[in-house]
């Protein structure tokens, strides 16, 4: 699955529907975000 989000100017990205659907996400849930060789993995936590 390929989804593209944009950048707003305060730095913020709002996940897409589909991938906070696939991954559980409801307000409030925590995301990590990690960094390796140039690529960005990102979980619920």
């Amino acid at each position: 699955m390929k989804i593209v989000a944009t950048l707003t100017s305060k730095g913020q990205v709002t996940a897409p529907k589909t991938v906070r659907r696939t991954l559980g996400l409801t307000k409030g849930d925590g995301i990590e975000f990690t960094v390796h060789k140039g690529h960005v993995h990102l979980r619920a936590v």
